[in-house]
C-alpha cells in the first residue's frame, strides 16, 4: 500500500532489479507520503527529518515529509537488499531510520554532450536519485532542438519530447530538474579546446550574435535578448514547473579584457538576473567573475575576474535579490573554503561546487554543514566517464544511504552494481556500464 504517485513503471522496475528479478512489486493505493509493506504499524518522522524508514519481522514502513523524501526513504529501503554469501534468498536488513541531511540542498550539474546517448544521460539522472541528490542541473551542450533556432543544435541533437521524459522521469524519482543556458560566455556550447562552434559552425551568418571569438553572446545586441529569452521559455516548457534556472556566467574573457564591454558587465548581469526572476524563476549563477583577485590571491585560477573587492560588491549588489550564487572552488582541499565564506557573509545564498576530486569535495562538504550554506553542487563535466566511481566516496560525505555490502567492495564495483540495477532497459555491449569500450 503507497502513495498512488508510486503507481509508476520505473519506479516498479526499480524493485525488480535491486531484487534481480526475483520479485514483483504491486502497488495499491494508500496513504499519501507512505510505502507499506505487511502490517508494519506506520512511524511518525520525527520533526527536523525527510523520511523515516521502519524495517521489522512485520514489514517496511517508509513515511516521507514530501514526495520527493519518500522517494529517498524507498532508495534507502532498496540499499538494504541483500543476500547472504552461499544463499540465493534475498531479505532487507532490519533498520530503524530517521533520515535528517546536513546539506538540505544537493544538487548535481550534468552535462548533455553530441558524444552522449540518451540511455546514458537517463542512466546518469536515475543514478543521482538513488543517490539522494535533491536537484539534476541539465546543461545541452547544442544537444536540445530548439524551435527558435535549429543552429542551436547539432544534427544528433534530442527533441522537446525526448527531454521531456528524462524530465518526467526525473521528476517521479524525487529529482528536481533545473534547466542552464549559459547566457555570458560559453556561447559556442562547446568545449574551447574543440575549436567545434554549435551555431556558427553550421551558419557562420549569425556572427553578429557574438563576440568577435564567438566565445561570448554581444550583449549589446537586442537581437541576442530577444533569442536568449525565447530559449529561456522553450526550457521552461521542457522543465515544467522548475524553480530555478541556471544562466552560466562563467569565463568571459571578453567582458573582462574589453574596457566598453568590462563596464558593462553589471548591467548585463542585473538585467539577466531580474529577467529571470520576472518570469517566476530563481536565478543561479556561477561565481568566478565576481571572485575579486586583490582579496582571493590564492585561488587566482577560479577568478575570472579582474575587478578589485569593491567592484565586484557594487556588481553583487545590482543583481536580483534571489540569484543563488555557486562558487566553484576545485583546487582547495581543505576547509573551510574562505570564498564561499565570503560570499555567505555577504548575505547571500551561496553554493560550494566541486568536481570529482573526493577531498576537494570534502572541503566543500564540511565548510557548506560547519557555516550552514544554501546547498552543495557536484559538477561533472567531460570527464562524467572517466571520474563517476568517485561518487561513491562523495555520497558518503553527504550522508546519503550507500548498499549495506558496500564496506565489502570498492567504488567501481559498487558503482557497478547500481547502475545494473538502474537500467531497466535491455543493452548492448556499449551500452552497460559508465564507459562504451574497455580500450581506449
Amino acid at each position: 500500500m503507497a502513495d498512488a504517485r508510486l503507481k509508476n513503471d520505473i519506479i516498479i522496475k526499480f524493485f525488480s532489479r535491486f531484487t534481480f528479478h526475483e520479485s514483483l512489486l504491486e502497488i495499491k493505493s494508500g496513504i499519501s507520503n507512505t510505502f507499506v509493506i505487511g502490517d508494519v504499524e506506520i512511524p511518525q518522522i520525527p520533526k527536523g527529518c525527510e523520511y523515516t524508514l521502519l524495517v521489522n519481522e512485520k514489514g517496511v514502513a517508509i513515511v516521507g515529509k514530501d514526495y520527493s523524501s519518500l522517494m529517498r526513504g524507498y532508495f534507502s529501503m532498496l540499499m538494504k537488499i541483500e543476500r547472504e554469501i552461499g544463499k540465493k534468498e534475498l531479505f532487507i536488513d532490519s533498520a530503524c531510520e530517521n533520515k535528517s541531511y546536513n546539506i538540505k540542498n544537493r544538487m548535481i550539474h550534468l552535462c548533455v554532450f553530441p558524444e552522449n546517448s540518451l540511455l546514458e544521460i537517463k542512466k546518469y539522472i536515475r543514478l543521482f536519485a538513488i543517490l539522494q541528490y535533491t536537484h539534476v542541473i541539465i546543461e545541452f551542450w547544442g544537444m536540445l532542438k530548439y524551435d527558435t533556432l535549429p543552429s542551436l543544435a547539432w544534427e544528433n541533437a534530442f527533441t522537446k519530447d525526448d527531454v521531456r521524459g528524462i524530465i518526467n522521469e526525473a521528476k517521479a524519482l524525487g529529482l528536481e530538474p533545473i534547466p542552464m543556458f549559459n547566457s555570458l560566455a560559453h556561447a559556442s556550447q562547446s568545449r574551447s579546446m574543440s575549436g567545434k562552434h554549435t551555431i556558427l559552425d553550421n551558419d557562420l551568418s549569425l556572427y553578429h550574435l557574438f563576440t568577435p571569438d564567438g566565445w561570448a553572446w554581444d550583449l549589446e545586441n537586442e537581437d541576442v535578448w530577444a533569442l536568449l529569452k525565447k530559449i529561456r521559455y522553450e526550457l521552461y516548457e521542457a522543465f515544467d514547473g522548475c524553480e530555478y534556472f541556471h544562466l552560466g556566467f562563467d569565463e568571459s574573457h571578453a567582458h573582462n579584457q574589453n574596457p566598453y564591454l568590462k563596464e558593462r558587465l553589471p548591467y548585463y548581469m542585473s538585467r539577466l538576473t531580474k529577467e529571470v526572476q520576472g518570469e517566476g524563476k530563481r536565478p543561479m549563477i556561477w561565481m568566478d567573475m565576481l571572485l575579486p583577485p586583490d582579496a582571493f590571491s590564492n585561488m587566482v585560477g577560479n577568478c575570472h575576474s579582474i575587478k578589485p573587492k569593491d567592484d565586484c560588491v557594487k556588481i553583487i549588489n545590482t543583481l536580483a535579490e534571489n540569484t543563488v550564487f555557486v562558487d566553484w572552488e576545485y583546487s582547495v582541499k581543505k576547509a573551510p573554503i574562505s570564498s564561499v565564506v565570503y560570499f555567505k557573509d555577504l548575505g547571500i545564498d551561496v553554493m560550494g561546487a566541486s568536481w570529482f576530486d573526493v577531498e576537494n569535495a570534502s572541503a566543500h562538504i564540511d565548510t557548506i554543514s560547519s557555516h550552514k550554506l544554501f546547498g552543495y553542487m557536484h559538477t561533472t563535466w567531460h570527464t562524467i566517464s572517466s571520474d563517476l566511481p568517485n561518487i561513491i566516496s562523495i555520497a558518503s560525505k553527504l550522508g546519503v544511504s550507500l548498499p549495506i555490502w558496500r564496506n565489502e567492495s570498492n567504488n567501481q564495483m559498487i558503482l557497478s552494481a547500481l547502475l545494473r540495477a538502474v537500467t531497466i532497459e535491455k543493452v548492448d555491449y556499449n551500452s552497460c556500464g559508465w564507459i562504451k569500450n574497455q580500450i581506449s
